[in-house]
């Protein structure tokens, strides 16, 4: 993690930055009433949904044998990690056309990954614990639960004693069983095979430790495709989930629908890497907004084949546009990917997609400034 002073810095610069281009963009009114009541009433409707998907769906489902909540709670799965899964997988069903009978079980499951895909990182940031996914989360094993070689268990202790693995495996387990009661009931094939694909993509590139790093990539525009094809599976596999149950509408389940999907996943793939800058300077990783900096103002990461210190890294970005540009970058996926879809879905089945992540854009950066204060 990056120093506080070196966060603390970075806030100050980012905030007004963030704020310009949020006015430019949707003519937001900052330190009115109405924004506050807007903002708290939003954080409010995440936090209720984020909290009954913990206790009712998460919990359940991964209280193993020698699991304890501490174990899963203080790995930092916010109310706000599951309820944005949520929101976002149901934005996609309705505008797929998907019918409320299916709503939940669709949002459970797009829950249930994204929940599962955030602590398999965590879990990567422990190389005790890689060693053992690696180990365990192999090209067989997946293989194996794509062919549904596996089914619901309360004990994993087979596979290792490590509780945080162990809750991994569960929701990985139990994502792929979800997926495949979805399949037996559409026996949509082209979505499954497109499914299994990105799935396979995701989990073994993650298992096999591809990080971008400074030392290992030089910033070319390669680096850049990498470093946002991996992070882009999380819209596309939401987006699948709802294509997968039998309600949707396959008609839209085409390259030019899918290709916007993609877009609008840039959005969430920016607004993160603008607020982990600190973060990953300090890790010595790429992402879009380092790699703006270092392919358009020509920041340098590296000195003499030895990475520079952070403060200095920090320092030359923000004395560039590459933030700026980075958060422009973003409000241009954003308008476009649902622009383009528009073209194919109609505007009232996009608008829950528009306006939750709209209010995504506009809010997640003040709820971020409150927690590195």
């Amino acid at each position: 993690m990056a120093t506080p002073s070196l966060k603390a810095e970075y806030w100050k610069y980012l905030i007004p930055v963030y704020k310009q281009v949020l006015t430019e963009t949707f003519g937001t009114e900052f330190e009115t009433s109405q924004y506050e009541r807007q903002k708290h009433r939003f954080m409010q409707q995440m936090s209720y949904i984020g909290t009954k998907n913990l206790k009712s769906l998460i919990y359940p489902l991964v209280l193993l044998r020698g699991v304890t909540v501490r174990e899963i709670t203080s790995q930092q799965i916010t109310v706000y990690v599951l309820s944005y899964a949520y929101e976002l997988t149901r934005a996609f069903h309705i505008a797929f056309g998907g019918r409320q009978k299916m709503m939940k079980p669709v949002c459970e499951t797009g829950t249930v990954f994204n929940t599962g895909i955030t602590l398999f990182d965590r879990a990567l940031d422990s190389p005790e614990n890689t060693e053992t996914l690696k180990s365990i989360i192999s090209y067989d094993y997946l293989l194996e639960l794509i062919s549904r070689k596996h089914q619901r268990k309360k004990d994993y202790s087979h596979f290792t004693e490590k509780p945080l693995v162990q809750v991994v495996i569960a929701l990985v387990n139990e994502y792929f069983i979800r997926c495949h009661e979805f399949f037996e009931i559409s026996k949509r094939v082209d979505v499954w095979e497109e499914h299994t694909e990105s799935l396979l993509t995701l989990f073994l590139a993650a298992v096999k430790g591809i990080e971008y790093s400074f030392k290992t990539h030089v910033p070319v525009q390669e680096t850049c495709a990498h470093v946002l094809e991996r992070a882009l599976a999380f819209s596309k596999i939401l987006a699948l989930d709802s294509f997968l149950s039998p309600d949707s509408d396959s008609d839209l389940f085409r390259q030019d629908v899918l290709d916007p999907i993609l877009d609008l996943g840039k959005v969430f793939v920016i607004i993160d890497d603008i607020r982990d800058v600190p973060d990953d300077i300090q890790r010595g990783l790429w992402s879009y907004v380092i790699l703006k900096g270092a392919l358009n103002f020509n920041v340098q990461v590296l000195e003499d084949g030895k990475r520079r210190a952070e403060s200095e890294i920090l320092e030359d970005m923000l004395s560039t546009e590459a933030i700026t540009q980075s958060l422009q970058d973003m409000f241009s996926f954003y308008t476009n990917s649902l622009e383009t879809l528009e073209e194919f879905i109609p505007s009232r089945r996009v608008y829950p997609l528009r306006n939750l992540t709209e209010k995504i854009l506009t809010y997640s950066m003040d709820l971020r400034e409150e927690d590195e204060r």
